[in-house]
């Protein structure tokens, strides 16, 4: 006796359904992270573009530049501790002038992302912050960043 499971045996999704699911995959990827990648065009991080920063948080900075240095000339910071401290300014106006959490991303990272000036003062800062000796060149630091919250005015 013959079932109608013999004569018509289960067929199995077409290779277009594979297609479609990468297509899907694809599709959803890009839409996670343009989002992202809109975030840092605008900002104009990607190469040499500039883009404009608040007033009031560009003098945010500067101000606090302003006291790291004075802290550091009445001799209540090291070299060292100066760069940590400008690292950490560095980050945080990332965030607060292009809405960029950079605070927890490596060297390495920001230079995938292509965060160009803001990556190269973080790599000048990480020299001193763990260099063997104790670095001797705050004054140039400071400036550096001060350059870094200036460029985008």
């Amino acid at each position: 006796m013959l079932s109608a499971a013999s004569l018509h045996p289960a067929l199995g999704p077409s290779d277009w359904w594979y297609a479609a699911v990468v297509f899907a995959a694809l599709a959803a990827a890009v839409l996670l992270l343009w989002p992202l990648g809109a975030r840092i065009y605008r900002a104009g991080l990607r190469g040499d573009g500039t883009a404009r920063v608040p007033e009031r948080v560009r003098h945010k900075y500067l101000v606090t530049v302003d006291e790291v240095e004075k802290s550091w000339q009445a001799g209540e910071l090291s070299d060292r501790e100066v760069a940590h401290r400008l690292s950490e300014i560095v980050r945080d106006f990332a965030r607060d002038a292009w809405n960029l959490n950079i605070r927890h991303m490596t060297l390495r990272e920001l230079k995938a992302f292509r965060l160009g000036t803001v990556a190269e003062v973080v790599e000048r800062l990480y020299a001193d912050e763990f260099a063997r000796e104790e670095p001797t060149n705050a004054g140039t630091q400071l400036a550096r960043v001060r350059g870094l919250v200036d460029r985008w005015s």
